[in-house]
This record gives C-alpha cells, structure tokens and sequence, in this order.
C-alpha cells in the first residue's frame, strides 16, 4: 500500500486560465484562503505563456521542499481526437503533458520522492500519469479528474486538502485522502489517485 508518507505543509497552485477566465471562476482566489486556514503554506504562479510555466517551475525547484509538497494544476486540459488527454493549459496556449518530465523529476528528487501533484481542477487531468514511464520519477502520487470537471470540484478539493493537512494522516493510506468525495457520473468516480512504483 502507498502512503502519505507525511503531512502536506506546502502547497504551490499553478493557474493556467487567461485573466478573464480567471476573473469568472475565481478558483485559485477562493483556494488559496482555504488552503491559509489550513495553515498550509501557499504560493501562486499565474502563468500565460510556456516561459511562464518553465519560470514557475525554476522558482519551485529553487525552494527549500520535503516530502509534504503539493503542486496542484489549475485549468484547461486537452484532449486528442480519440478523447485521451494529451496536455493542458488555456485557450492561448497549450502544452503536452511530457513538458512536465524533467522539472518534476528534478523537483520531486528534491522532495525525497514525496512530490503530490493535483490535477483535480482540470478536465482530463489523468492524463499526466502518461509521464510516468520513462527516465525519471516525476512525482509520487497524484490525485487526478478522469473525465470534465463538475461544479462540485472546488468542495472537493477542500475535503482533499483537509484530509491531506489532517495531523493523523502522515503514514496512513493515501487513498483515504479521496476515500470520502462523492463525486461521480454514471457510477464512474470523477477522481483517481495514480502512484509510481
């Protein structure tokens, strides 16, 4: 069984929606008080350009990380012509998941493999655990949206981020941290937790 292997302390929201859609949905505005009353420590990246994104990830690489780090993705995921998610991003701008390879390697080798990434916020946001196989473990675990977003999905990310801050989770099974959202379209959970071996 794969464990959360320690309290999440820090948490950093990638926000990929242009400045209006950010305007509209207001997501990483209405997150990051609640992640603050958490005592979580928080820092947002608004990005709009891939230069955005690299800088983004130069910053976090450049922080004092351990094994209770968060990245969590916020925005648009794309899908091909099949229906399988093959990046993220906004309506300027897209990127493919394996951009996400070699900075998170770097960055989860700096949380002693205990990098969680969030893509909960995000249409088809599984489809990252397509840069699992290859050189490099990008992350441990991450909690992931399977199909579209529902508007249920920012009640649930506070039930993720309270269970993740609660001080009795470190060491108990990680699946208990989405064991309780109730979210679901035709009996199919519209989350997943995907770890690395």
């Amino acid at each position: 069984m794969i464990y959360l292997s320690k309290n999440i302390e820090k948490v950093f929201l990638i926000d990929f929606f242009t400045p209006d859609e950010r305007l509209s949905n207001k997501l990483s505005e209405k997150l990051t008080p609640v992640l603050e009353n958490l005592n979580l420590e928080v820092q947002r990246f608004d990005v709009a350009s891939e230069e955005d994104v690299k800088n983004a990830l130069r910053q976090i690489n450049g922080q004092d990380l351990n094994r209770g780090t968060i990245i969590h993705l916020i925005g648009h995921g794309v899908i091909n012509q099949e229906g399988r998610s093959v990046g993220f991003g906004n309506s300027l701008f897209q990127l493919n998941w394996e951009f996400l390879r070699e900075p998170l390697c770097q960055i989860n080798n700096l949380c002693r493999d205990g990098l969680i990434m969030n893509t909960t916020m995000m249409c088809n946001g599984n489809g990252i655990i397509n840069i699992i196989p290859g050189n490099g473990k990008p992350f441990y675990a991450v909690f992931a949206s399977t199909m579209e977003i529902s508007s249920k999905c920012f009640e649930n990310n506070k039930l993720i981020y309270q269970n993740c801050s609660r001080k009795d989770m470190a060491n108990h099974y990680i699946k208990l941290v989405i064991s309780n959202l109730r979210d679901n379209y035709q009996g199919r959970s519209l989350y997943e937790l995907v770890t690395t071996p």
